[in-house]
C-alpha cells in the first residue's frame, strides 16, 4: 500500500512572504507532513492487521535490497533530472 502527501509552494509565493512568515510556513508544512505521514503509516498498519484477522496472508517486504538496486539508477543519464537535483531532493528527506 502506498500513499503520499505532496506540498508545493512556488518560489514566487515564498518571495512574497517575509523571512519570518516564510519560516513559519515551512515549519508548519513540515509538521503537517510528518503528522500526515505518521497517520498514513498507522492506517496502513491497521489495514494490514485487519487483513491478517480476515485470514489473508500479508507479506512484509524488505525494501533495502530494492533500494540498493534502484538508487544508482536514479542518478543515471536516463532520468529526466540531473544528479544535482536528485541530491537536493534526497536532502529534503531529513
Amino acid at each position: 500500500i502506498i500513499n503520499s502527501l505532496i506540498m508545493l509552494v512556488s518560489p514566487s509565493t515564498m518571495d512574497k512572504l517575509g523571512d519570518e512568515d516564510g519560516k513559519v510556513l515551512l515549519e508548519t508544512l513540515q509538521e503537517a507532513g510528518i503528522g500526515a505521514s505518521n497517520e498514513i503509516v498507522k492506517n496502513e498498519n491497521e489495514l494490514a492487521d485487519w487483513f491478517r484477522e480476515q485470514g489473508v496472508t500479508v507479506n512484509e517486504v524488505d525494501r533495502g535490497p530494492f533500494i540498493d538496486v534502484i538508487a544508482p539508477r536514479l542518478k543515471s543519464d536516463d532520468m529526466p533530472w540531473d544528479p544535482e537535483i536528485f541530491e537536493r531532493l534526497e536532502a529534503i528527506k531529513g
